[in-house]
This record gives structure tokens, C-alpha cells and sequence, in this order.
């Protein structure tokens, strides 16, 4: 562009709107305030909470009376008050990965071996579909690719932050049952220079490989899914809702002017997992209470159908050891019993107790039973002689 054209800035203008027309507004339209990768493929996040038990939906727009509710890359959830009952959710995720890429790397010995000894072995793509299609005097050719991708999520149940025993523990606070952990998996076409070739993606299952249950008492943990090779169904819309897909959306993808099917190729998909016996436990006795949370990590391998040429992935190593730690507060009680216990659990403490405490006893005994010293008195006295 010559200098003059450059000073001016009216043809900058045009040109900008320009470039808008042409690219049918898909600038202005595809603008958002975050992201969760820039990468080619599947992008999950946590999308919502279902409470199976009140039928109450939480999403980033509608909390109701939860005093957490945070969901992207993390979930943090408190369906009531933060100082009441219910204790918290909080959880993070791995990016939905190609493992392994081209190092053929393999974890140290200590990590589970069931975690990682499927993946070392593939290839991917690990299989190719062709079809060709004769129409007339021309013959349509068509391929799609399945990858194969490892995911990795870990969620913890942890106590309010003002006092485990008052909010929830077993005793007084309830376990979380019926929750719905709802993800969303963005698996919409990525485009970074303007009419260059685009791949396009669908979730062609969702399977669970690897579990982890951690806490004070696991046998009480109860999540689904939770045996390997279970598969989780995948959702057209949030939470499960019947929405047929609008004339917009089967018209949405093209592939070298071929339509893609709606249902499998779009811009989102969604699952769930299920917390049915989820929360924090009580153990111990008075005054030295404690308090651990339960911990669930799963792993799942994430199979996608590819049309198009993926340029653009997303390759990492499958994590080493990949979960969110159980907590457990020990033997202290909040506030006033607080103190008091960690008072009585000083040496100190018991030292001057015995002292003071022996002093007032002997104090008692001078006033009010001094024959019981006259006799103690008489009986030390007439061991020493004794021993003499």
C-alpha cells in the first residue's frame, strides 16, 4: 500500500468494512471475553451444578442461593450460605490432550500403571474413513479422521471457611446426594487467518479410563460413573434440555460445500458426572475432632471425528500424578474451644496444673483435714526410721 493510501483514512476505513462484509461479520461476532485454549480440537470446561434432589439449576447467570458459584476452568459451589451446612465443591481440569505426541514418553514407576499404559501405544489418527461418492460424471471423495485425546478432571469436597464442625460436618451438616457436575465441551471450528482451511470436529465418545477416590471413609463415596469403560452421553444443550436444532444450525457447517451433520458436528456438546454420596467426614473424639473431605479424580479418554486437515493440536504429556489432595483439619476447634484445646494440649499447661493443682489440695487439707497431714506426716516419718 503506498504512503498516501495509508495517510488516508477514509480508504483504512472502507477497507475495514470491507474485510467485515466479505467475512459476513464474523469478526465482530466471533469476539468473546475469554477462552479456554487456543488450540484445534475439544475445549472442555465446568458448565453448571443440577441438584437432582430441588430440581434448581447453577450456571454462571443463575446462582439462587448459593454463596459459591464459579464455573470455567474451575468449579467452586456452595449451594447454601457460606457459613451454613453444606460444605464446599471445589475442582479444576486437564485440556483435552493428544498424549504422548511423538516422545513416546512414560512416567516414572510409581505413577499407576492403569492411568497411562493404554495411551502409550496409539497412533493417531487411529483409524481413517473414505467414502467416494459418484455423482454424474464427477466422483465426490470424503475422509474422516478419529483421534483419540486423554482427559483428566478432579473435584474435592472442603468445609466453609468460617468452621468445619458448625457448618458441615457428619454430624451436623449434610453430604452432598444427586449433584450433577455438568461440563461444556467447545468443539466449535478455530480459525486464526481469514478464509484459510478449516478442520471440523465432533465428540465421537466420551469414556472413562482411569478413578481415584480419596477421603477418611471411600466405601462411602458414591459417584457415577465409577467402573472403567463406562461412557458418558453427550447433550446437544445445557443440562439435558429437548431442543431441536434450528434451521440456522443444519445449515451452520460446511465442509468443501458439503453439510455436515448438526448433531455431531456444531460449536458445543455437553455431560455430566454425578455426586451422589459426596461431602466431608467427622472423626474422633472430644475435644480433638477432625474433619476430611472426599476427593474424586477421574480420567477419561475423549475419541473425536475430524474433517479437515488438524493443523493447530494441542499435544501435552499425560499428567504424572494428576488429582486434587483430600484435606484434613486436625484436632482443633474453632474460636473459644480453639484455644481451649490447643491450652490443654501445651506441656506447660499440665506442668503448672500439677503444681497449682497440688498446692490448692494441700491448702484444702490444712484447713479443713489436718489430721490427714498429721497422719501423712507420722507415716513418712516412720519410714525414714524404718529405712534408717
Amino acid at each position: 500500500m503506498s504512503k498516501k493510501a495509508v495517510r488516508n483514512p477514509l480508504i483504512i476505513i472502507l477497507l475495514i468494512g470491507l474485510l467485515l462484509v466479505l467475512s459476513g461479520g464474523s469478526l465482530l461476532g466471533l469476539q468473546t471475553v475469554s477462552y479456554t485454549t487456543a488450540y484445534e480440537g475439544a475445549k472442555a470446561e465446568y458448565y453448571g451444578i443440577y441438584d437432582q434432589v430441588t430440581g434448581l439449576q447453577y450456571d454462571k447467570a443463575t446462582r439462587h442461593a448459593a454463596s459459591l458459584a464459579r464455573f470455567d476452568t474451575s468449579l467452586m459451589f456452595d449451594k447454601d450460605e457460606w457459613n451454613l451446612e453444606y460444605c464446599n465443591l471445589e475442582g479444576e481440569l486437564t485440556a483435552i490432550q493428544i498424549p504422548l505426541g511423538q516422545s513416546n514418553w512414560v512416567p516414572p514407576e510409581w505413577v499407576p500403571q492403569e492411568w497411562w499404559r493404554d495411551a502409550v501405544g496409539w497412533q493417531n489418527p487411529s483409524k481413517t474413513y473414505e467414502w467416494s461418492v459418484k455423482d454424474g460424471e464427477y466422483t465426490d471423495f470424503f475422509r474422516m479422521e478419529e483421534w483419540k485425546t486423554k482427559w483428566f478432571i478432579s473435584i474435592e469436597a472442603g468445609w466453609d471457611s468460617q468452621d468445619m464442625y458448625n457448618s458441615n460436618d457428619e454430624a451436623d451438616g449434610p453430604r452432598y446426594a444427586g449433584i450433577e457436575v455438568w461440563f461444556a465441551i467447545d468443539i466449535s471450528p478455530v480459525w486464526y487467518f481469514l478464509n484459510q482451511t478449516t478442520a471440523y470436529f465432533a465428540i465421537a465418545k466420551i469414556e472413562l479410563s482411569n478413578i481415584k477416590l480419596q477421603g477418611y471413609d471411600t466405601a462411602i463415596i458414591d459417584v457415577i460413573p465409577e467402573s472403567v469403560g463406562s461412557i458418558r452421553t453427550v447433550y446437544l444443550n445445557p443440562f439435558g434440555a429437548e431442543t431441536a436444532p434450528t434451521e440456522t444450525e443444519l445449515e451452520s457447517f460446511y465442509y468443501q460445500k458439503i453439510k455436515l451433520n448438526p448433531q455431531y458436528f456444531r460449536d458445543m456438546v455437553y455431560t455430566h458426572i454425578d455426586l451422589m454420596d459426596f461431602g466431608t467426614t467427622e472423626y474422633g473424639q472430644w475435644p480433638w475432632m477432625s474433619c476430611q473431605g472426599d476427593v474424586v479424580t477421574m480420567g477419561f479418554t475423549v475419541t473425536q471425528f475430524v474433517v479437515g486437515e488438524w493443523k493447530v493440536k494441542d499435544i501435552g504429556d499425560i499428567p504424572e500424578d494428576y488429582e486434587r489432595s483430600s484435606k484434613v483439619k486436625v484436632g482443633a476447634w474453632e474460636g473459644f474451644w480453639g484455644d481451649v484445646a490447643a491450652w490443654l494440649n501445651n506441656p506447660f499447661t499440665w506442668f503448672w496444673l500439677f503444681g497449682i493443682g497440688s498446692l490448692i489440695i494441700l491448702v484444702l487439707l490444712i484447713i479443713f483435714a489436718p489430721g490427714v497431714l498429721t497422719v501423712i506426716a507420722v507415716w513418712v516419718l516412720g519410714k525414714r526410721k524404718g529405712g534408717r
